[in-house]
């Protein structure tokens, strides 16, 4: 049966559902057989294609969701027409952004939307006042969500002030048990307790790396991934190694003294993805709340060595710091300061090599012999970007002239507008013959779509020129901004550069923040990089 339709029945439950609420009416299976229930009671909808569309243990708070992102891709290339969920709880809790899918973008791309349990379909939308109750709905579920949200929040302190272990992942060196206290892991809590033993004989930090490096001892991220844990993680490298970073992170973990702590994070907001660091005040500290791998004395003899350390070093944000990375190894190169008699000397180095032996990683580099190159291509780009402005203006000049010649023509269409009335009243008032009326009358309207078709074509021109110059205000001001300017400083890097990579042989490589978007510009005036 071919009745038009391709249907995609979009299903997702989240790790709340599941875990928190226990609602089995909300399960991928539940609301398959729901959908295809009504499907299969629809004599429109009956014996029709279905793909399925499946986010699980997705938050519906926000619509960064891999399978809505493939519906949608799919709506648009036209390989599903109608989009069916169980309510709309399940496609969204952000009435905002579900309102606009539903009321703007699903029409858009002719798609027909069902929510079965709401008994919406928009085919059947005969004027505004479904749209108003969708949006109340919409905004209910969107308060429940955030209602949902703090509710797990507040479950998940009131276990943590037990001294449970409430973040998905136990630390290096320990295990969760069923109860989520935290237990040592037999082989990992001895490394932690090596680390800290050689830290308080004296050695540095990038030593311990090293030696631990050299003996083949697996880092963390290496430990999980050969026990098979499902570990989230966005570095790039096959293998990573033990690093200064790390090592300092295990030494400064109190956890290792046998407290928990929990909060040290939260969310920006409730629905937000960024975290947030939280006050030490206002952790959650359970102390002795599980075993300890090192005792609370060792523990704050290592935290004294790094007071005194870093009472004699303090980091300086230089012009490239945390902008340069290692093309071999992909991490961030190190700045330097060195005095000499022509002044400061900042060069920058990767201390991959210091951790572990490496064929790829890169020298030091002067932090001059970087920052000339980039100049003078900003350079570059800002007189591309005074050429722009100059076009933009020529196009801005002419999009004035055009509306100054439709607004003559929209004149003399009143003005045909007025004759042809005047003309139609003679004739009804007998003060002309039929002929001379309908001479009259063919002579008008000739003269009315001439000077439309003008009007269209002048509409034509101007839409041209308006999307050719959309969106060039902001990258032609950040331009403009640097063009008198004879040396690059750390704000211009903020601004243009999202990162720099160099390689063994010294070759650089910069992603500019501006890239694709300047391309076009280029292209626009006929201009090529």
């Amino acid at each position: 049966m071919d009745n038009g339709y391709t249907i995609g029945a979009y299903l997702r439950i989240s790790s709340e559902d599941e875990k928190l609420l226990e609602c089995d009416s909300n399960s991928i299976v539940s609301q398959r057989e729901r959908i295809r229930e009504f499907i299969s009671n629809n004599s429109e909808l009956k014996d029709t294609f279905i793909k399925e569309y499946i986010d699980d243990g997705i938050s519906g708070t926000n619509f960064e969701r891999k399978a809505v992102a493939t519906l949608i891709e799919d709506a648009k290339n036209g390989l599903i027409n109608c989009v069916i969920v169980k309510d709309f709880s399940r496609f969204g809790r952000n009435y905002i952004e579900t309102g606009t899918y539903i009321d703007k973008v699903f029409p858009f791309l002719g798609i027909r939307f069902i929510s079965v349990n709401d008994n919406y379909d928009s085919n059947k939308l005969l004027n505004k006042a479904g749209s108003i109750d969708v949006a109340f709905k919409n905004m209910i579920h969107d308060f429940y969500s955030k209602d949902l949200s703090k509710k797990i929040i507040s479950s998940k302190t009131t276990s943590a002030k037990q001294g449970k272990h409430m973040t998905a992942y136990a630390p290096y060196g320990f295990t969760k048990n069923k109860d989520k206290m935290l237990v040592p892991d037999i082989e990992s809590a001895d490394i932690v307790r090596r680390i800290y033993s050689m830290r308080l004989d004296g050695m540095g930090i990038t030593d311990i790396a090293k030696v631990l490096n050299q003996e083949g001892v697996l880092s963390p991220l290496m430990l999980r991934r050969s026990r098979k844990d499902n570990f989230p993680c966005r570095t790039v490298e096959d293998k990573t190694y033990w690093k200064k970073s790390v090592i300092q992170s295990i030494l400064k973990d109190r956890r290792y003294t046998g407290d928990a702590v929990y909060g040290k994070y939260k969310r920006l907001e409730i629905g937000s993805k960024k975290d947030i660091k939280v006050p030490e005040s206002q952790w959650v500290i359970v102390e002795n709340a599980h075993e300890a791998i090192v005792s609370k004395e060792d523990f704050e003899k290592v935290q004294r060595t790094f007071k005194t350390y870093n009472k004699k070093r303090q980091r300086h944000l230089e012009l490239f710091t945390s902008k340069i990375r290692c093309a071999g190894c992909n991490h961030i190169l190190v700045s330097k300061v060195y005095n000499n008699k022509s002044g400061k000397v900042v060069r920058y180095a990767c201390n991959t090599k210091n951790n572990i032996e490496v064929e790829n990683c890169v020298d030091s580099f002067i932090e001059e012999d970087i920052a000339k190159p980039i100049l003078m291509v900003l350079k570059k780009y800002s007189q591309l970007v005074e050429e722009i402005c100059q076009v933009n203006k020529q196009r801005e000049k002419g999009i004035k002239d055009y509306e100054k010649e439709m607004k003559a023509h929209r004149n003399s269409l009143r003005m045909i507008q007025n004759m042809k009335l005047a003309n139609y009243k003679d004739y009804k008032a007998e003060s002309i013959l039929l002929d001379v009326f309908m001479k009259k009358k063919s002579d008008y309207e000739d003269r009315e779509a001439s000077i439309n078709n003008k009007v269209y074509a002048l509409e034509e021109k101007i839409k041209v020129l308006k999307d050719n110059i959309d969106k060039s205000d902001d990258v032609v001001e950040d331009f403009n901004e640097i063009l008198s300017f004879d040396t690059l400083t750390r704000e211009m890097v903020e601004m243009f550069i999202d990162c720099i990579y160099i390689n063994y042989e010294g070759r650089m490589t910069v992603n500019w923040r501006f890239g694709d978007l300047f391309e076009v510009y280029l292209h626009r005036i006929g201009r090529r990089n």
